[in-house]
């Protein structure tokens, strides 16, 4: 219980910024795949970020592209046109991974409805509730907020 809690103020008391490498404990975190579970690399329903850091997952390397939101948001939802551009710009490029993460799920929409909204089954999201994803990247606690992962999981 008290790691569980070290994580969670450590996710919130600490977030990173652009030219920070992803510590290897955020890195190993799990998040639950909640939408396009066909693109999950090892078919688990879990995402870390550990998966697509080539050094750790036998050299495939990958570049991010995470958008994070929550389903109440109105402006949250008015972006997923231009969401749903982004995924479809990379979405033959096998070494870029555009993701989601959403927070408040079923505040109102739930993660399938919300991946529904755009090109179905294309994006990957990940249920994001109480914001651990968000509390490693917020950007000034604007929503929705975008972040480029390099393939040294470098922001």
């Amino acid at each position: 219980m008290t790691l569980f809690i070290h994580i969670i103020l450590f996710n919130f008391l600490f977030s990173y910024e652009v030219g920070d490498k992803i510590s290897s404990l955020h890195q190993d975190q799990e998040f639950s795949i909640c939408y396009g579970s066909e693109l999950d690399p090892n078919g688990d329903g879990v995402f870390t970020f550990s998966e697509y850091n080539g050094d750790l997952n036998g050299g495939q390397y990958y570049v991010i592209f995470l958008e994070m939101g929550t389903s109440w948001w109105p402006a949250c939802y008015s972006s997923l046109p231009s969401f749903d551009n982004v995924v479809n710009y990379w979405s033959e490029n096998e070494n870029v991974l555009v993701f989601q993460s959403l927070g408040d799920l079923n505040e109102p929409y739930s993660c399938t409805q919300w991946g529904n909204v755009a090109s179905p089954g294309i994006p990957l999201i990940t249920d994001d509730t109480g914001l651990p994803i968000f509390g490693m990247f917020h950007t000034d606690n604007l929503l929705p907020s975008s972040v480029f992962i390099d393939h040294t999981m470098t922001v």
